[in-house]
């Protein structure tokens, strides 16, 4: 199943809903990053606050601040932008963090972003397939959930392609989110794997 989040836009006068649709991979070999070419490559710390849901990121020069709510499936996020000092003064109140490397591609329509981790988890490789969906502020609730119907289908449907072999979907598995790999470190499953 997706994973789904929901982030809210508010204009002048409505309130239009984005819908952030990801399934993740676990990725047992590591891509020819250079044949593909990535349209970016992002340097990202996220670093856990002691509030639930609370998370600081550094994207190469960028520092965010995001909120995540609880929910296995419809998450909402808060997300604004720091400035640097901001972000070390908070940052010396995290609980826990991961350093990644980010190598963004398009399969087509589809956003991919192929995540190679370093530190304690050097060796993990994930790779998140994204899509959005915007709804109007003047659905019905059941409209809402037919076009978020449509869009999880359409997220079900989405193969990887061929360049990323041996993938395993671990959408639904919680040990491969970045916060509990920032704070359990690698899945059991996964550091007793034989090499």
């Amino acid at each position: 199943m997706a994973k789904i989040g929901i982030v809210y836009i508010i204009g002048e006068n409505a309130v239009k809903e984005t819908i952030e649709i990801e399934r993740k991979w676990l990725v047992k070999q590591m891509p020819d990053i250079a044949a593909h070419q990535p349209e970016k490559t992002h340097e990202i710390t996220q670093s856990y606050l002691p509030v639930s849901g609370l998370r600081l990121r550094q994207k190469d020069d960028t520092y965010l601040i995001t909120l995540k709510s609880s929910g296995r499936i419809a998450r909402s996020e808060w997300e604004e932008s720091l400035p640097k000092w901001a972000y070390q003064e908070l940052l010396g109140q995290a609980a826990s963090s991961l350093r990644k490397t980010r190598y963004v591609f398009h399969d087509g329509e589809q956003l991919l972003e192929l995540d190679v981790y370093h530190d304690d988890l050097e060796g993990l490789i994930t790779v998140e397939a994204e899509s959005i969906v915007e709804l109007e502020a003047s659905l019905s609730t059941i409209e809402r959930q037919e076009q978020i119907k449509a869009a999880e289908a359409s997220a079900e449907a989405y193969n990887l392609p061929s360049w990323i072999s041996d993938a395993i979907d671990v959408t639904e598995d919680k040990a491969y989110s970045n916060h509990s790999l920032a704070t359990k470190g690698l899945p059991a499953k996964l550091s007793q794997a034989p090499s």
